[in-house]
């Protein structure tokens, strides 16, 4: 008690001038410290995406974020850690935004807000990491929504926390193209026997089975696809087997899903393939063939495949399959580009991959990474990214089906 007594009676005899002067310091060192560490807010842009109204944050470095909406009047409230704002607040185009206020909302917490000139929901929001030229990246797409809708779904978040791309709320859709939920035919590649790319301890065949599975888990979850997978274990199955199954089930889309590897360069980023007789370019021409190899490392005979696969390519020419696996791909590139980034050069080709050959079934075959890009390669074993890159194949995936059923309509 008298060391406390103490050091009252020294604090007391301290000027008050003295004291004043201390707290500044230590108000100024804290806001130091605090801003130091601060992530800088660099640029806000607008655009559309899909129809949707599209919000891009640039930022020095990826942030944890959450997104609500709030009625009376309609807005869309982004929450930050404290941000250092690099630019003035720029005028919305025409869309269904009215104006952006933004600021220090609390210490340690920064605020965006969007008015609103009617309700609308928040369709999709992700974080991007910087990537080359491009920094970070908060992506937000508005659509429109009614107002009862608008009116269940706003209102204060129960849970104060940011986190790192929060799961953005979905309402139920209804199926697309009639009351039968379409069939997707996911095919992980190699398997058993085949292991695929090699490096760093990771192995292909085990990858593209844990992305497959979250895709699965994925589609399901919208109620409006019922997936079957060429393969859901450790098992090799034939190129030409995997076609078949998919077949049977009356699929109508086969996504096969790879990941790929170089052994000169530094090529990373997502790449998407369709079936081609001439190869888009030399590498498509190698992959394919490295593909294509699968069954002769599994000792499979290949007795008239040549013959079978120039046969079905005459057939494709004449259908409407290859269109469609054309459309699906390109809507695939560009929804990834905006996810998760693609290879910068011709990220969409084409050739001879003997397990996209079905010619009655839209098919294209993914690259998701590759495992010789150490940056690729660290990435895709993030569950974080992998979500990311999900998510993306399922908005590529219900584009196609929407635009799909649409010109069947008519």
């Amino acid at each position: 008690m008298s060391d406390r007594r103490g050091v009252l009676r020294r604090a007391a005899s301290i000027p008050a001038t003295a004291l004043l002067a201390m707290a500044f310091a230590i108000i100024m060192i804290a806001t130091f410290i605090s801003h130091a560490h601060a992530v800088d807010a660099l640029k806000l842009r607008f655009g559309e995406n899909d129809g949707a109204q599209r919000i891009v944050l640039e930022l020095s470095e990826p942030a944890p974020y959450r997104v609500f909406t709030l009625e009376n009047p309609y807005r869309v409230v982004i929450d930050l850690p404290e941000v250092n704002w690099r630019f003035s607040a720029p005028k919305p185009p025409s869309g269904a935004i009215s104006a952006v206020r933004f600021g220090l909302f609390q210490p340690g917490r920064s605020r965006m807000v969007l008015d609103l000139k009617g309700p609308a929901r928040v369709a999709n929001s992700f974080v991007l990491e910087a990537r080359g030229a491009r920094p970070a990246r908060l992506v937000i797409d508005l659509t429109s929504q009614s107002r009862e809708a608008f009116a269940n779904s706003a209102g204060w978040p129960s849970d104060a926390r940011l986190v790192a791309n929060p799961p953005t709320p979905r309402p139920k859709p209804a199926r697309i193209g009639g009351p039968r939920p379409l069939v997707v035919a996911l095919d992980p590649g190699h398997g058993g026997i085949d292991p695929g790319a090699m490096k760093g301890g990771v192995v292909e065949k085990e990858l593209v089975l844990l992305f497959s599975r979250e895709l699965k888990a994925e589609l399901e979850a919208t109620d409006r696809y019922r997936v079957v997978m060429t393969r859901d274990s450790d098992v090799y199955v034939p190129l030409r087997e995997r076609v078949e199954r998919a077949r049977r089930a009356r699929a109508d889309l086969f996504f096969s899903v790879h990941a790929d590897a170089v052994e000169v360069g530094d090529a990373h980023g997502a790449s998407v393939y369709t079936l081609s007789e001439a190869a888009s370019d030399r590498e498509a021409a190698e992959l394919a063939a490295q593909e294509n190899l699968s069954d002769v490392i599994a000792g499979v005979r290949l007795t008239h495949e040549d013959d079978d696969v120039a046969r079905v390519l005459i057939d494709l020419v004449q259908r409407e399959t290859m269109i469609e696996s054309q459309r699906f791909a390109k809507g695939l590139v560009k929804s990834l580009d905006s996810s998760i980034g693609v290879l910068e050069t011709r990220p969409l080709r084409s050739a001879g991959f003997r397990v996209l050959k079905a010619p009655d079934v839209p098919s294209a075959l993914l690259e998701i990474g590759f495992l010789s890009s150490k940056t690729d390669l660290e990435r895709m074993q993030k569950s974080e990214w992998r979500k990311r890159a999900v998510s993306a194949v399922v908005a590529a995936i219900d584009n196609w089906a929407a635009k799909r059923a649409r010109s069947a309509s008519h």
